[in-house]
């Protein structure tokens, strides 16, 4: 399917490792947050149980994303690109907050990942095949005029106007 494991843009991979360093990341950060709920660091422990389980949801989904562009799977692409401008969000409001050490690398990252997944071979790696298009599988109103089917014999025959006519071909007018 698409292009063979030779012919896989340099910039595919560079969105990959991006994701799969985002994930590595957001692991990171999941370790010091069960650590810090864990010995009791933590603000509400129910809140801190319940950012540890959208943390695995997330990583698990960066984990499936890394693996699904380094093998060009189609469906990745998306979700791909609107994980990379949340990762930029998110990086701005941490270079906002001072905290230059998570910020400016996910920030990094997210722009690494975003250029390996916008260059013009990365998009073209990642599209969908386009469906053959015959004629056959197409609605009538689709087709070229002159493979359409001639209208029946019949009352609007002969000018295609679904006006009635007689049998002498004049259009019969209906008077009320």
């Amino acid at each position: 399917m698409g292009m063979s494991a030779k012919s896989r843009p340099p910039m595919l991979l560079v969105a990959s490792a991006a994701l799969a360093a985002e994930a590595l990341a957001l692991l990171a950060y999941t370790v010091l947050t069960v650590i810090a709920t864990v010995t009791n660091q933590a603000y509400q422990v129910s809140n801190s149980v319940a950012q540890i389980v959208m943390q695995v949801i997330m990583l698990v989904g960066l984990v499936l994303l890394a693996s699904g562009v380094a093998k060009m799977r189609p469906w990745t692409r998306t979700p791909s690109v609107m994980v990379q401008v949340l990762i930029g969000f998110v990086a701005i409001v941490l270079l906002q907050a001072h905290r230059y050490d998570w910020g400016a690398p996910i920030g990094l990252l997210a722009v690494a990942g975003l250029a390996g997944l916008m260059t013009p071979a990365s998009l073209k790696a990642l599209a969908r095949p386009m469906p053959d298009r015959s004629r056959e599988g197409k609605p009538e109103r689709d087709k070229p005029t002159a493979e359409r089917k001639a209208p029946a014999s019949g009352k609007a025959s002969k000018s295609g106007n679904p006006a009635i006519r007689n049998r002498a071909g004049k259009q019969v007018t209906r008077r009320s």
